[in-house]
């Protein structure tokens, strides 16, 4: 059974679109224009082929790996897990993590590059509604603009929360790069780079997105007032927004060489780099030691890291996932 796309609905329903063999068909544009479906594709905020695209999960290639590391099978009426623990869990406490709306899976474009299946996504023409990825998209652009084309200002977060500290961020990236301002301590740097461009764009953008921030970056003398490890930073975001595999392999195995290990979301962010690089390359061996020689301090209830070693240790035959509670 090849299932090729798993598409959110909303927060809570996911749709599996499955056939016996090969590859799915793409989701068709015509179908929003259909009388009666279109109506009802507009009731949950569907407009078009972007709306469908942004809810889009992944497919076999990348998702199975993940699913095959928890070591259960899936409910199903033969096999009713959810009706045998869900009180269990209940009385525990357990948590789960929502595949539909993880920060951390989102932060790195793994299931897009280990599925070798482009985003292709156009943030002008999704819909902006209660769906949180589409949110974050228009975020995401509304930055890009004003970071690199000093665009106007026009930001409503979700709930009516204040984007005043969202803005002070950008205004902080902006000067960095064009004025060299010097008032910004290394720490601030790191947190505010890393917030606005790792975590606020560059999950949320089309590949190449921010070409004329990188020009800008590299050309402006500023450039020089930064560390080597700054620099080597801002070099493999770059990487990430132009899918660069092999730039992400080796500019993080440099980056997690020169830094002290300070087992933060950072040093997650950069070893995660590292594997996607080297998994996408079908360098399993070497994302597998990366592993080895990085990770055993770090997070183990990152989604994102879960996959990255699911995919170091999966087979079809099925695999131990060290180093992850199943």
């Amino acid at each position: 059974m090849n299932r090729r796309v798993f598409s959110v609905t909303d927060h809570s329903c996911i749709i599996i679109l499955a056939r016996p063999s090969g590859a799915g068909p793409g989701p068709d544009p015509a179908a929003a224009t259909v009388k009666g479906l279109s109506k009802e594709l507009k009731r949950v905020g569907i407009n078009g082929l972007q709306d469908v695209l942004v809810r889009r999960l992944g497919n076999k290639r990348a998702l199975q790996p993940l699913f095959d590391s928890y070591g259960v099978p899936a409910n199903s009426d033969y096999y009713p897990l959810l009706d045998l623990y869900a009180s269990r869990a209940l009385f525990l406490k357990s948590s789960v993590k929502d595949l539909t709306n993880s920060p951390d899976l989102q932060l790195l474009p793994a299931v897009e590059m280990l599925g070798k299946e482009p985003a292709s996504l156009n943030s002008e023409k999704i819909t902006t509604t209660h769906f949180n990825k589409s949110a974050k998209i228009r975020i995401a652009a509304m930055l890009s603009g004003y970071i690199q084309y000093g665009r106007p200002w026009n930001l409503e977060l979700p709930g009516g929360r204040s984007s005043g500290d969202l803005k002070n961020y950008a205004d902080i990236v902006r000067r960095e790069v064009s004025s060299c301002s010097g008032n910004v301590s290394s720490d601030e740097w790191w947190d505010v780079t890393f917030y606005i461009m790792a975590q606020c764009i560059l999950p949320y953008s089309a590949p190449d997105q921010l070409t004329v921030f990188w020009k800008e970056a590299e050309a402006s003398s500023c450039r020089s007032r930064l560390s080597p490890s700054q620099k080597d930073f801002m070099t493999l975001l770059q990487a990430v927004d132009g899918r660069d595999a092999r730039g992400m392999s080796q500019i993080s195995r440099k980056l997690l060489d020169e830094m002290p290990a300070v087992h933060t979301i950072l040093e997650e962010y950069i070893l995660a780099a590292g594997m996607l690089g080297d998994l996408s390359l079908g360098k399993t061996q070497e994302a597998r030691s990366l592993w080895g020689q990085y990770g055993s301090t770090l997070d183990r209830q990152s989604l994102l890291l879960r996959l990255l070693v699911a995919h170091t240790e999966y087979s079809a035959e099925g695999a131990a996932y060290s180093g992850f509670q199943k």
